[in-house]
């Protein structure tokens, strides 16, 4: 097990360095003038210069790039160029809302998901699967920012139960959780009853229920077990689309979170701090997706003995 967290550890390190390089690339070559949006009104050809000195635009794009990751090396993210503060600074006063947010729909879509694709599975062709598949059908079409607008017209408007923006502890959590957690429980649901329609068939649990174990023991303990490593592999990749959605949510209820920030950012064109929020999220995912890798070894020894024998 250690050797495949090590292995895994040292595999993300040509793709931290692959990210880092585009995010960076991206912002670069955008068109237009960083000094002259930060500047606005108040723009002048020497403010300009002045500015571009300071953020380093007056240089080769290769220097730009040595110093860029000179200053990842020793884990600096540079200074905002509108409120200048430290990106690290302005990140981790908005990480704990964003994390709040993320997690609290992680859980939903895994509560919602994992609980409907079992009903599903368990009552297949019958009215409940059938509504289980139109309702996660419906939740991986409609984008995540609308359903926050409905979710702030019924809950925050017509029955007046949460705040509608910009609210605090569970009351301001719960709806932007929701709109983040239903498509991705929507997809949960839907790989959760394609794995247990096909653990259900098995021969083992035929046998288990001649034994005379309870149903729910043989769905719970037996199946859901055996129908596990599908489920966290889509887990691990909706943490990415859920970020994603988290972005969005934040703007919409006007909460406070590293989604707030980037935009605010990419729209005052501050880009040292709109590398290290970019930055910062794909680590994350990156973080998640290692976690997921590392769980299957643990879930499915098999798994772990084969990477083992492939890697000699």
């Amino acid at each position: 097990m250690l050797s495949l967290v090590g292995r895994r550890t040292l595999g993300l390190i040509p793709t931290l360095w692959g990210l880092a390089t585009i995010v960076f690339l991206m912002l670069a070559l955008l068109p237009g003038d960083a000094a002259t949006v930060l500047l606005s009104f108040r723009y002048t050809e020497e403010a300009a210069e002045a500015l571009r000195a300071q953020l380093g635009l007056d240089e080769p794009i290769w220097i730009q790039y040595l110093e860029y990751w000179q200053r990842l090396l020793q884990g600096d993210l540079g200074t905002s160029a509108v409120t200048n503060v430290a990106v690290t600074t302005a990140i981790w006063e908005q990480f704990p809302a964003t994390a709040a947010l993320a997690a609290t729909g992680m859980v939903i879509a895994i509560v919602l998901g994992v609980a409907g694709g079992v009903c599903a599975a368990v009552r297949h062709r019958t009215w409940l699967d059938a509504s289980t598949i139109v309702v996660s059908t419906l939740g991986l079409s409609v984008p995540t920012f609308f359903f926050g607008i409905l979710l702030i017209l019924l809950f925050g408007v017509v029955l007046e139960w949460v705040p509608v923006v910009g609210g605090t502890g569970f009351g301001g959590l719960i709806l932007p959780a929701l709109a983040v957690a239903l498509p991705a429980a929507g997809y949960i649901a839907r790989t959760v009853r394609s794995s247990m329609l096909e653990v259900l068939q098995a021969e083992y649990l035929v046998t288990a229920r001649q034994k005379g174990l309870r149903e729910s023991t043989v769905v719970v303990r037996h199946a859901l077990r055996n129908a596990l490593i599908p489920i966290i592999t889509v887990i691990g990749l909706l943490f990415g689309q859920l970020l994603g959605g988290a972005i969005v949510v934040e703007n919409v209820f006007a909460r406070p979170g590293i989604g707030r920030l980037l935009v605010n950012a990419i729209q005052q064109r501050d880009i040292p701090l709109v590398q290290g929020c970019v930055l910062l999220i794909g680590f994350a995912y990156l973080m998640v997706n290692l976690v997921v890798d590392i769980a299957y070894g643990a879930i499915d020894p098999r798994i772990r003995l084969a990477r083992g024998a492939s890697s000699e």
